[in-house]
């Protein structure tokens, strides 16, 4: 017997409808993609998004979930096809490529919903007629948000889509409490104007390097030319964050670089002591594969007093470890190159 099976009711009698195959190379997936949003609550940006010259991929579909989440669709056209291994290959290139992902929604969607990007646990969608045990166990070995959709046909109007796994990230630097639409709204508008107060004196240090809008998350980036690495304001502790951490991070896809980095800072800590009144904390294991080195507060209650000190020591952070990024990329170039 079929694990599902759909009849439809007549009078006296009941009718089986039978399950249809579709060929999911494109049909399935040209579906899935005029109705993304119906289907799996999903805004669609794209499809087969090429990942570039040197990773020569194409996602099969790009989207970003109604709460600010990146999202992945990949949709497995064979039984034996490792189409999680592929989804997570493209998972990663995503988060190493950040900046062209929120210029993507800035173009398409406006600077504002560029801004409440969520990061903190990007989706990965696997979509077929079927899975193997082994990729459901698999999923639960991972430490990612990971779905597995299988679908059916029935007749020639139905499909049915049946979520049979699904693993949530963890981790500290993953939120995955159960929040309300109100309080969702409420959090977002109060990130936005702690980001907007902390902006206001940054601006008046550095403009040049300053977000062009507050962010509506709990954290706000600056931008460096070195792919993976930022500066980050981050308001921790989920609802009511009650520490504020100044930061540089390094979210590159390779942890073994994150840690050489967060490693080579450390080595110079006599010169961060000669600029900051407290404690640096250099967690060269922060989360999953990533690193960061950072100065922590509490933020509670919030004041101006607080937005000031994030600027005027994100000033500082910034001078100096960017001379010490091209001490260790130039030392990198020459390694390599030699």
């Amino acid at each position: 017997m079929a694990d599902m099976k759909l009849f439809r009711l007549e009078k006296n009698d009941v009718e089986e409808i039978a399950v249809r195959s579709v060929a999911v190379e494109k049909t399935l997936q040209s579906l899935i993609e005029r109705h993304l949003e119906k289907f799996l609550s999903v805004r669609f940006l794209g499809s087969e998004y090429s990942t570039g010259k040197t990773h020569k991929g194409r996602i099969d579909t790009l989207g970003i979930d109604e709460n600010g989440s990146p999202v992945i669709i990949e949709y497995k056209r064979a039984l034996n096809e490792n189409v999680i291994n592929q989804g997570l290959f493209y998972l990663d290139w995503l988060l190493d490529h950040k900046g062209e992902f929120e210029l993507l929604i800035s173009k398409r969607l406006g600077h504002q919903s560029a801004s409440a990007i969520d990061w903190s646990a990007p989706r990965l969608i696997c979509i077929a007629s079927d899975f193997t045990k082994y990729d459901e166990h698999a999923v639960q070995q991972m430490n990612r948000h990971i779905e597995l959709i299988r679908y059916r046909c029935y007749g020639d109007s139905l499909l049915l889509l049946e979520r049979i796994a699904l693993r949530e990230a963890e981790g500290r630097i993953v939120r995955t409490e159960t929040r309300t639409a109100e309080d969702t709204s409420a959090s977002q508008t109060e990130y936005r104007g702690r980001n907007g107060s902390i902006l206001k004196f940054f601006r008046q240090l550095l403009p040049e390097r300053a977000p062009a809008e507050p962010w509506v998350g709990s954290y706000m980036q600056v931008r460096t030319k070195y792919s993976g690495v930022h500066f980050e304001w981050w308001q921790r502790g989920q609802k009511n964050a009650k520490t504020l951490d100044v930061a540089v991070h390094f979210e590159s896809t390779s942890g073994e670089q994150n840690r050489a980095l967060c490693d080579f800072l450390k080595e110079q800590k006599d010169t961060f002591a000669n600029h900051f009144d407290q404690g640096i904390v250099f967690d060269r294991e922060w989360g999953d594969h990533y690193s960061s080195v950072f100065i922590r507060r509490p933020c509670l209650p919030w004041s101006d007093e607080i937005a000031e000190w994030a600027a005027r020591n994100m000033q500082e952070l910034i001078a100096v470890v960017e001379p010490l990024l091209q001490v260790y990329f130039a030392k990198r170039e020459e390694i390599e190159g030699g």
